[in-house]
């Protein structure tokens, strides 16, 4: 029968989200994003009592210290996670894919440790010319989050992708998954990155 549970980590805007919709259209899934359980957490709980999940939402700081700011925050919303995936496990029997930056190796690793297999790749963008890139789709598409930003903005979020990109390649290494850079063919890289969380 397989695995029941599927992740898919990575850094932001890497395609995360766009694999996760073709995934559920196309092999039934159903789907938890991070991203939206954070903003649900970050509803309930007070900045005082969770600062970690609050600190990422400032863009000061060299690339290393926003990954590390970026992962703090995972790790509060990964709490939420595995609340959510540990009930889900109990009351239903179809295949469930989460996807998200709060999914990160060690702790799908653990998670493995204790529930046993399940599916998990990782995704980054390493390439440090992407700026233009972004700010051209961002313009395309009313409801992008990066649509006000100015390029200066942007260009430093991209140095911190780079990085944060470096630093889960390396992560996935070390825990056994795959990692997947998504730079390039992105359709190609969307494809192998599909093969390789259904092991096809």
């Amino acid at each position: 029968m397989g695995p029941r549970l599927y992740f898919v980590g990575g850094a932001p805007r890497c395609g995360k989200s766009i694999l996760l919709n073709n995934l559920v259209s196309t092999e039934g899934l159903e789907s938890l994003s991070t991203d939206r359980l954070r903003h649900a957490v970050q509803s309930m709980v007070n900045e005082q009592d969770e600062p970690a999940l609050f600190a990422n939402a400032s863009p000061r700081g060299a690339s290393a210290e926003r990954v590390d700011r970026q992962n703090q925050e995972s790790l509060v919303v990964w709490r939420a996670v595995l609340g959510y995936v540990e009930h889900y496990l109990q009351y239903s029997n179809t295949k469930l894919l989460v996807e998200g930056v709060a999914v990160l190796p060690a702790e799908v690793r653990t998670f493995e440790s204790i529930h046993g297999p399940v599916r998990a790749i990782f995704v980054g963008n390493q390439d440090p010319e992407q700026a233009q890139h972004l700010m051209r789709y961002a313009q395309e598409h009313a409801h992008d989050w990066l649509r006000e930003w100015s390029e200066q903005r942007v260009a430093k979020f991209v140095e911190f992708r780079v990085a944060m990109s470096s630093w889960l390649e390396n992560e996935a290494s070390i825990h056994d998954y795959p990692y997947i850079e998504m730079s390039g063919d992105f359709d190609a890289q969307c494809n192998k990155a599909k093969s390789a969380l259904l092991n096809k």
